[in-house]
């Protein structure tokens, strides 16, 4: 008979995170198992899909606070489920790597390597060096996955033409995504560039992906006008409670977007209404206080209540409980914003202009400067604004020794912000949610 298989418990996965020593411990859910390294523990699943060995990353146990040892076993019970119905798990949950190389140094079985090859040993370094922050390097993998691995990924790539590449990609900017377009082409180039750069070992002399270009048309100039605002406060409603809360927040703060998407609860005083973030968290890698208004706090709240995990804005997914909403759940939401907005905009026959997340900042900066009293005179403080968004007022020497938070005068630019709200989408609308 067979050695039933032993199932870890929490109080081992714990130990393993906490100790950091390199190690894989296999747990009894088929094909899941618990890899840590000196980052901590990270949820795997091997097996065969279609045939093809496959390794898939799931989400970092992250002392606690990310992927438990119960929502791994639901994620890994949901990939076997999908994998015995044929489904391609690799592709839909895809983040992992078949025959991933055992480190930098792996070498390739012939001189030319295929793209596939390549593209394991580039993010298999990319992770191992911290080149890129770890939503960035989740995002580049399922990039790679929905778009170029099946079109390209068994080619050699000396056989990779520019002209493959432009076919790959430029139907995406003719569907109006231009943020999705950008970052796929920002990805491709960049691993070209390591293979080229990386000649010794991938066969690659000249990067086939050089004459590719991003659009930066309009690039930073996107605001939405008024009657977008109001579009947008109508589409909003159609969203899941987490993702209208998460825009609409981003609107009235003028925040990042990653610094409210991953916004958690011990950085906020609902006392005194404050964001408390460190500067681990920004951007400009400057710690920011900043107060919000009595709308963002009523959503805050809202979310607060709704649920006990850390994040504020958690993921949906089942087995992401505890990490915040995630990039392919939030590309969905602002598709679906972008497309209400867009049917308004054909039933009035104005033209129309997809937005990001980043141009919500921008739009709080560009209307909040706009705000006139009754003698046409701007009401709020163009430094104050700054300063709720974050951004540098004075020069390098004043920075240095002004550590005043100004959040007297914060307050004032988010209440006074609020209100032109209310004012643009109407005072029923405004108080809708």
């Amino acid at each position: 008979m067979a050695k039933a298989k032993t199932m870890l418990t929490p109080a081992e996965v714990k130990a393993a995170d906490a100790a950091r020593m390199p190690a894989r411990f296999a747990d009894g859910t088929p094909g899941l198992a618990f890899v840590v390294g000196k980052r901590g523990g990270v949820w795997q699943w091997q097996g065969r899909v279609r045939g093809e060995p496959r390794k898939i990353t799931g989400g970092r146990y992250d002392s606690g606070r990310g992927m438990s040892l119960k929502q791994a076993r639901e994620w890994a019970n949901e990939i076997n489920a999908k994998n015995a119905q044929g489904v391609n798990v690799y592709a839909e949950f895809g983040n992992g790597a078949p025959d991933e190389p055992t480190g930098p140094t792996a070498k390739p079985s012939r001189k030319v390597m295929t793209c596939q090859e390549a593209w394991d040993i580039y993010v298999h370094e990319a992770e191992a060096t911290e080149e890129n922050a770890e939503r960035t390097l989740i995002d580049k993998r399922q990039t790679w996955n929905r778009l170029f691995a099946s079109a390209i990924g068994e080619k050699l790539l000396t056989d990779i033409t520019y002209l493959e590449l432009a076919d790959i990609v430029d139907p995406i900017k003719s569907a109006g995504k231009r943020a999705a377009f950008n970052n796929a082409v920002r990805y491709v180039k960049r691993f070209f560039t390591w293979a080229e750069e990386s000649e010794a070992r991938t066969g690659l002399s000249d990067s086939p992906a050089r004459r590719l270009k991003t659009d930066k048309q309009n690039e930073a100039d996107r605001t939405l006008s008024e009657v977008e605002v109001r579009w947008f406060w109508d589409a909003v409603g159609e969203l899941d409670a987490t993702a209208r809360a998460y825009f609409l927040v981003l609107l009235l703060t003028g925040q990042r977007r990653d610094e409210v998407l991953e916004l958690v609860r011990e950085e906020l005083d609902m006392t005194r209404s404050l964001m408390d973030l460190s500067e681990r968290r920004m951007k400009s890698k400057r710690a920011h206080i900043t107060p919000f208004g009595d709308k963002a706090r009523s959503l805050i709240e809202g979310r607060l209540g709704a649920h006990k995990f850390d994040f504020v804005f958690p993921s949906q997914r089942s087995y992401l409980k505890q990490a915040p909403y995630s990039d392919y759940e939030l590309g969905r939401a602002l598709n679906f914003l972008n497309a209400m907005m867009e049917r308004k905009a054909e039933t009035s026959g104005k033209t129309y202009e997809r937005w990001t997340p980043h141009d919500l900042r921008r739009t709080f900066s560009t209307l909040a400067n706009a705000i006139l009293d009754d003698e046409e005179d701007t009401v709020l403080d163009e430094n104050h604004i700054e300063r709720v968004m974050a951004h540098k007022v004075g020069g390098k020497v004043a920075n240095v020794y002004n550590k005043h938070q100004y959040l007297k005068e914060k307050r004032k630019v988010l209440k006074v912000w609020e209100d032109e709200v209310r004012r643009i989408v109407g005072g029923e609308a405004f108080d809708r949610y």
